[in-house]
């Protein structure tokens, strides 16, 4: 019995012995617990040329965030900085090509009339989309005053160029009643805006977000205005909104132009090979049907448009949801130009003289 204990002891003492014979060759090997002996790199797996796609709700992924949840990843780019660069670019572009030229691959197309003309019209329509006001930019600025002088400095110089007689007003009331450095930035930056306004609504109450009261917060700022350029900019506004306001798309629109987008694929053989994009449509639909409001029902969509995977259903599902008459729509016009004021040079390069060539070099250093 003492023998097999003996030799039981001995046993587990030589495994002992190995493992720390072999903890200590790695530690060696490693350099040797974080002193400076030199460092060997494990090998590593080659990466393939191309990374599977997986789907994940029908929608593509690649790489880590495969097989993870989506939504705690995401990004949302229409916030902030990013989303004023997204939308200026978008809008930048399309005002060029409603001139008469088209920026494509690096290369500047004139689809009709010639440089002169194209370049006027660009002048013409960028001082019409600028009636939200360069307010933004005297925010911006004053943030990074110094003294009560430069920050008033700043004011008068904005009042100078500044058409609107509302922020005017505003501006010179400020001026009026601050009280310190601290209170003059606060107030300016906290001052009834044509985008501090819509946001108001966007954020309240559901039911305060709607044709009627948008349309008397812009006319607080279309009425006041002077000069004649920018008045054409909010009227073009206006006419949008009473025309999407006689005829809004309310939820049945909306589930009968998805229900033709079944048919559709149905009948194109869409969905013989991801019958998951059909049954997504399906279940967007008896979605649509319980909510209560067109803000939950158009996020809905969004949400639909973000994860869909299949590009002929995506495709038919953003025009429907870019052709519907609401209130969003008419906020989507109006940011997309208060985006464009948000860059002061884009309005400088085009009001100089130079080429077209010249004017899409600086304005592709900007975006």
């Amino acid at each position: 019995m003492d023998t097999l204990r003996y030799m039981s002891r001995s046993a587990i003492q030589l495994l002992r012995a190995l493992f720390l014979l072999i903890a200590f060759a790695l530690l060696m090997a490693c350099g040797g617990g974080g002193g400076d002996g030199e460092i060997v790199s494990l090998p590593r797996d080659p990466i393939p040329d191309e990374i599977t796609a997986v789907k994940i709700g029908g929608a593509a992924v690649k790489g880590p965030l495969a097989n993870a949840l989506i939504e705690f990843y995401r990004v949302d780019l229409t916030e902030g900085m990013a989303g004023h660069h997204g939308r200026a670019s978008t809008k930048y572009f399309e005002l060029l090509e409603a001139a008469g030229a088209r920026y494509i691959d690096g290369t500047v197309e004139i689809i009709s009339g010639n440089e002169p003309s194209i370049l006027a019209a660009m002048r013409r329509s960028l001082v019409v989309s600028s009636y939200p006001s360069f307010i933004a930019e005297l925010q911006s600025d004053i943030e990074q005053a110094e003294s009560e002088a430069v920050a008033l400095l700043l004011i008068d110089t904005y009042i100078e160029g500044e058409s609107n007689r509302f922020i005017v007003k505003q501006l010179e009331k400020i001026k009026a009643e601050y009280e310190g450095l601290i209170d003059l930035i606060r107030r300016v930056e906290s001052m009834p805006t044509p985008a501090r306004e819509l946001n108001r609504l966007i954020e309240g109450e559901p039911g305060s977000y709607n044709f009627t009261n948008l349309r008397n917060a812009f006319n607080t700022f279309a009425n006041e205005e002077t000069d004649a350029l920018k008045k054409e900019g909010w009227d073009q506004l206006l006419a949008s909104l009473d025309k999407q306001a006689s005829s809004p798309t309310r939820a049945a629109d909306y589930e009968s132009e998805i229900e033709d987008i079944i048919q559709l694929g149905d009948s194109s053989g869409w969905f013989v090979r991801d019958r998951v994009a059909r049954k997504r449509l399906s279940d967007l639909i008896t979605q649509i049907s319980s909510l209560a409001n067109n803000i939950d029902i158009e996020n809905a969509i969004n949400k639909a448009l973000h994860y869909e995977g299949n590009p002929l259903t995506r495709q038919a599902l953003e025009q429907v949801f870019l052709s519907r008459n609401a209130v969003s729509r008419v906020a989507d016009e109006f940011q997309s130009n208060e985006s464009l004021t948000r860059f002061n040079a884009l309005y400088a390069d085009a009001l100089s003289d130079g080429t077209l060539a010249n004017l899409i070099e600086q304005v592709l250093a900007i975006f």
